[in-house]
């Protein structure tokens, strides 16, 4: 709603801009003044005292009553006009659902001051009602701030009936595999959080819990490449944040949706919310079900003097996900100045997978070539649940200059997952090895911090604050194997391990800012001292490893008029070792590839400095930048390969370096037309020299996206497209990847429903190919799941929303616009 409201806004100055210039046609010229002059001040409710954002701020020039200039409130209610003409003003303040302020006699000269601080503005609400209101203004695809880009993802119709990963997805710069791993700007290494909360998305579970999240309940998808010293520094390429949906205006609304999809695809989703002065509550319902089919092929050759040998591996699999997600929240607004908030989560979640693979090995020795073949069939069953609470309470100081934040997040990740693997020599099923693999896993995550920000003036800004966070990851794996003397299964400790793994951190930052006329300053410093332990139950070894980190950040922002402006931003960050990468103990679960883990990996460091330029007018918004990452201390994933059994280790490498640039354009010539494009150019270089002398890699990639969008008479046509080219590994190359989907949707039942029609990877050219290499082996490999689904799906929505300040006082007038009937 806030978005629409800000495209309404910038729609009614465009249309006044247009009109002033048409009223000064044809007069004669005049001596033009200087635009040097400077208004700000805040907007409150006068009865809640709440800030009120984008309010209209108009200045009306006493010599001819024409609109001169104007602003927009921030989310704080603040505004600050610049590069006015000097003169004589009236100031008219305006915001749906209230009625207008105008103050008069605003004068700005160089005898008197050419800066005048309006001081707070009450605006009185309306209480009049509209029972029936269309909405017909779209909202921004992007909008910008100083630290962040903020995409509005409600209206993708390419990912309708999908999931999170299919949101993300259609985001520029942000890139998802065949396995779920999501990238930005080419790196891995990045956080992503749910509502600025982690909620148990770390390691492997993220790509789980991802895939589960509903499309549909997600609003926003905020992209911060350089964050601040507040925010943790955790996540090198930065950190995407989803912002789920609320109800932020008063009355109550709801949701339901349902789509199908071939090849056993199913989801529904439902969500309900009611706010009034006092409370706000909110619920959430979602279920997935997906069914699909994989397959892959691998060939390698190693080269040896004595016995050179070729290994061909086929598969095929099918994986089924099945997933409840539940969620509760509540604002209780206890007075004007503080509220307090309660959110929960709860997901439940089940998979199975069925593979079977066929394994060739070709070995030359002595002019003769023999053959070996066998088969390994996988079963996997996962079943699991995570929970998350958060609590907080903030207190404002009127007008919002000062403000107190307390918040507390808890959520806890476990799952259950039995693994058997069955081998044989041949079709007929006479196996000679059986294995069940019963792994636990359980993942809690604790996090208190207090922040307080205080604004001096209307230029300073200073913001500070505490956190504590600790993380406890436990990972029971017990192998069990088929007996020489028993048809049983049998424990195998020497397969066997029990690890785990503790993490607190201790933190605090400051932050200072400065607005100085055009040019806008940011600086901050954060501190953290982490304290860990791995621990290996089974051998009873203890590794520590604590360290202390300073991370410092800045941004500038120049304005260079109302449509240009420049931002330079750096900051330090951080990517920690995962659980999987140090723990010490083999895992032989596959005995093709076994992997061993590293305790005394250290945490890699990144230094990022980027410089970005925007232009933006009515019909379009520009964004370009450039950046430099340097990474010290890369920790890598590298592939050694001993009598046909490839070895998965990690090692610290000395740095690793990556600069690009990335283009967004987001265009609205015509009415009916939405169209955003970005593409992302970039070269990454790879220095190990200390692990070995070969061990360096260098290359360029790039990727870019298109999306374009059609509305008419309550028809939408969305179509998009991906291109990710080739990019160089530490010890190898990465294919190129492409696809595209196209999706139709259709209003009904009077704007409150709609149907709606989509077909993903409609070339079904989605899949994964690869080339790597060592000093003894060269590989090749193909990965490809099921990816080209056609979707139904049905859409309704519910209820009554009304102005966050409407109230039926004796004696008020029935004008106005402050409810909207859904």
């Amino acid at each position: 709603m806030k978005i629409i409201v800000k495209v309404l806004c910038l729609v009614w100055f465009s249309v006044a801009t247009l009109h002033l210039q048409a009223q000064r046609t044809g007069l004669a010229p005049e001596r033009e003044r200087p635009q040097i002059g400077v208004v700000y001040g805040s907007v409150t409710d006068n009865s809640t005292k709440e800030a009120i954002q984008f309010a209209t701020i108009t200045l009306i020039s006493k010599r001819d009553s024409s609109a001169v200039t104007g602003g927009i409130t921030d989310e704080k209610g603040r505004f600050r006009v610049i590069e006015i003409p000097l003169g004589q003003y009236s100031v008219e303040v305006n915001f749906i659902g209230y009625k207008i302020q105008v103050l008069s006699g605003v004068k700005l000269s160089p005898r008197e001051s050419v800066e005048r601080d309006l001081g707070e503005i009450s605006l009185e609400p309306a209480s009049t009602m509209i029972e029936d209101a269309e909405v017909l203004a779209s909202k921004e695809l992007m909008r910008l701030e100083i630290d962040k880009r903020v995409f509005d993802v409600s209206q993708n119709i390419t990912s309708a009936g999908g999931s999170a990963n299919e949101v993300l997805e259609n985001i520029p710069s942000v890139e998802v595999d065949i396995d779920g791993n999501v990238s930005l700007r080419g790196s891995q290494n990045v956080t992503v959080l749910i509502d600025g909360k982690p909620s148990g998305l770390t390691g492997s579970s993220r790509q789980a819990v991802l895939d589960q999240l509903p499309a549909s309940s997600i609003e926003f998808v905020e992209i911060i490449t350089n964050p601040s010293a507040k925010y943790d520094p955790d996540g090198m390429g930065g950190i995407i944040n989803i912002i789920l949906k609320k109800n932020k205006l008063f009355g109550y609304s709801g949701n339901i949706s349902i789509t199908a999809a071939t090849g056993d695809n199913y989801n529904g989703a439902f969500s309900v919310s009611k706010r009034n002065d006092k409370l706000n509550i909110f619920a959430n319902y979602g279920s997935r079900y997906a069914d699909r089919f994989s397959e892959r092929r691998t060939d390698r050759i190693t080269y040896d003097d004595t016995r050179p040998s070729e290994l061909i591996q086929e598969g095929r699999g099918s994986r089924v996900n099945f997933s409840h997600n539940m969620g509760l929240g509540t604002e209780l607004y206890l007075s004007s100045k503080s509220t307090v908030y309660v959110n929960g989560n709860y997901q439940l979640k089940e998979s199975n997978d069925e593979d079977r693979n066929e394994f060739l090995i070709f070995t030359d020795m002595n002019g003769l070539t023999s053959k070996e073949e066998y088969f390994r069939e996988n079963t996997e069953k996962d079943s699991g649940n995570i929970i998350g609470l958060n609590v907080g309470y903030e207190l404002s100081f009127i007008p919002r200059q000062k403000v107190l934040s307390v918040d507390f997040s808890f959520s806890n990740n476990s799952s259950e997952e039995v693994g058997i693997f069955n081998e044989f020599e041949n079709p007929g099923n006479t196996f000679n090895y059986i294995e069940r693999n019963d792994i636990g896993n359980d993942f809690q995550f604790y996090s208190g911090q207090i922040d307080f920000e205080n604004r001096i003036g209307e230029n300073w800004k200073i913001e500070t604050g505490i956190k504590s966070t600790q993380r406890k990851v436990g990972s029971d794996f017990k192998a069990f194997t088929n007996s020489e003397t028993s048809d049983e299964l049998v424990l195998a400790d020497s397969r066997s391990n029990d690890f785990e793994y503790e993490e607190t951190i201790l933190g605090g930052y400051a932050i200072t800012g400065r607005s100085l006329g055009k040019l806008g300053v940011q600086l901050g410093l954060r501190a953290e001292q982490a304290l860990t332990d791995s621990y290996l139950v089974t051998t009873d070894s203890l590794f520590e490893n604590d360290y202390f980190s300073f991370f410092p950040s800045g941004h500038l922002k120049y304005q260079l008029s109302q449509e240009k402006e420049l931002m330079l931003s750096y900051s330090r960050r951080i990517n920690r070792p995962r659980t999987r990468q140090l723990n010490p103990f083999t895992d032989f679960s596959n005995p093709l590839l076994i992997r061993v883990g590293n305790p005394f990996l250290l945490p890699e460091y990144v230094d990022a400095l980027e410089a970005s330029y925007s232009f933006r007018t009515k019909a379009f918004q520009l964004m370009t930048s450039v950046y430099y990452k340097q990474v010290n201390g890369v920790m890598s994933r590298l592939v050694s390969l001993e009598d046909e059994v490839s070895t998965v280790s990690y090692q610290n490498l000395n740095s690793s370096i990556n600069q690009g640039l990335e283009v967004i354009l987001t265009w609205k010539k015509w009415e009916k037309w939405n169209m955003m494009l970005s593409g992302n150019a970039y070269k990454t270089a790879s220095d190990g020299s200390n692990v070995d002398s070969d061990l360096s890699n260098e290359g360029y990639a790039g990727n870019a996206n298109a999306n374009i969008t059609y509305k008419s008479k309550g028809w939408q046509v969305q179509a998009s497209a991906r291109y990710r080219s080739p990019f160089v590994i530490l010890q190898g190359e990465i294919q190129r990847i492409f696809f595209s989907d196209l999706a139709v949707k259709k209003s009904i039942l009077k704007e409150k429903g709609s149907l709606g029609l989509r077909v993903s990877d409609m070339l079904d050219s989605r899949e994964f190919n690869f080339e790597t290499s060592g000093g003894n082996f060269e590989q090749k490999g193909r990965r490809k799941r099921e990816s080209r689904n056609i979707y139904l799906s049905f859409s309704y929505n519910f209820g009554k929303l009304e102005n966050k300040n409407k109230r039926n006082k004796a004696g008020s007038s029935r004008e106005g616009m402050d409810g909207i009937d859904l």
